[in-house]
């Protein structure tokens, strides 16, 4: 599996500008999917000095480095590792992305800065036949500025009743009241991720503060839309890299996300970062760490799954990735139910465990797992 004919979507910020991509100054592993056609940018992509959206966007889907481009060369001819300095005189290959054929649609949420704006850009990703769309941004109360990643509105440990209850209106009201966008701006954004729901999956990053107590609210916008649920991925991150079986959080818990949340290692992950050209530091981003390098493993994971059975609703994928996850190292708490005979096991910290992306791809019966665990 590779992702070939699937597309995801990458809603972020910090990408190489499309002039960067026709300069030929991309990492080879993301110029080389631009040049064959399989890198679609809708919209304006913003300079910027940062390099979150690229690394989020290699991670998911950078190509290959046998397609066509000597991975260890820069723009410039130099090779690397001598142009990021010493950082990988122990690595003589570059990176590709978990579903490496896939082709990608960027987003730049800085450029799409109103909600309305935002609905139309997941409508066309839809339409553009976006299997999986990648959201590893937050949502802020600030002025001008709704979408930054380093201020995460939380959700609330307690929700109104009527919103609980599933009132729509009453959900409109609220989120006006407590981000400053209108009711009918959540209404178009809400209405586009139902939309993108009949065909694709949303996956969202938790929040990075390890003591926060609940989640971000883009993660859990299905706790005030719970029509969200079936097709919905939280991602929370983890570090599995020490000696032994034990795995450690180091991001804030699922919370309650919990019943559609899952973890990966987000620690130390190495991504396309800054382009070549240009820049003080050009650079391959290495020992990046955080829920937002974990997400796009997963939307990578839902692309593969997708090629691999193209007859499936997203909430069919949906439902493989969390119903074979690897829950064995907590106790679980609570448990969602798929069907009369197949349950998978959560709690509150780490969701429903680690995607068994191998399990997954099988046969899914009442024996693999015992019920609730």
């Amino acid at each position: 599996l590779s992702g070939a004919g699937e597309s995801i979507a990458i809603f972020d910020a910090g990408f190489n500008t499309d002039e960067a991509f026709r300069a030929g100054s991309a990492f080879a592993e993301m110029q080389s999917k631009y040049n064959a056609g399989r890198v679609s940018i809708p919209g304006d992509l913003l300079s910027s000095t940062s390099s979150h959206g690229n690394q989020v966007a290699s991670i998911a889907a950078a190509g290959r480095d046998s397609q066509g481009y000597n991975y260890y060369l820069n723009a410039t001819g130099q090779r690397y590792p001598g142009f990021v300095g010493n950082a990988f005189d122990l690595l003589n290959h570059g990176m590709m992305g978990v579903a490496y054929n896939a082709s990608l649609i960027l987003n730049d949420v800085d450029s799409l800065n109103t909600l309305p704006l935002l609905a139309s850009a997941v409508d066309a990703a839809a339409q553009q036949g976006a299997v999986v769309q990648n959201n590893s941004w937050g949502l802020s109360a600030q002025t001008g500025r709704p979408f930054n990643r380093a201020r995460v509105l939380t959700l609330p440990s307690s929700l109104p009743e009527a919103v609980v209850a599933g009132d729509r209106n009453a959900a409109y009201n609220w989120l006006a009241d407590y981000t400053g966008f209108t009711a009918s701006n959540w209404q178009d954004y809400l209405g586009a991720l139902e939309r993108f729901q009949n065909t694709g999956v949303v996956v969202t990053a938790l929040q990075n503060d390890f003591f926060a107590r609940e989640p971000s609210l883009m993660a859990a916008l299905p706790q005030v839309v719970p029509d969200l649920k079936p097709a919905w991925i939280a991602v929370g991150s983890i570090d599995s890299a020490g000696s032994g079986p034990s795995i450690a959080r180091i991001s804030a818990p699922c919370g309650a996300t919990a019943p559609y949340c899952l973890v990966v290692d987000g620690n130390e992950v190495t991504g396309a970062g800054l382009n070549n050209v240009g820049g003080s530091s050009p650079g391959y981003s290495y020992g990046q760490t955080g829920t937002s390098f974990a997400a796009p493993q997963v939307s990578g994971m839902v692309a593969l799954l997708a090629e691999a059975f193209p007859s499936l609703t997203p909430e069919d994928l949906v439902t493989r990735l969390i119903a074979t996850a690897n829950n064995s190292f907590f106790t679980p708490t609570g448990e969602r139910s798929f069907s009369a005979e197949i349950s998978h096991g959560y709690n509150e910290e780490f969701g429903h465990g680690i995607p068994d992306f191998y399990a997954a791809l099988q046969p899914i019966t009442s024996g693999a797992r015992p019920l609730g665990f």
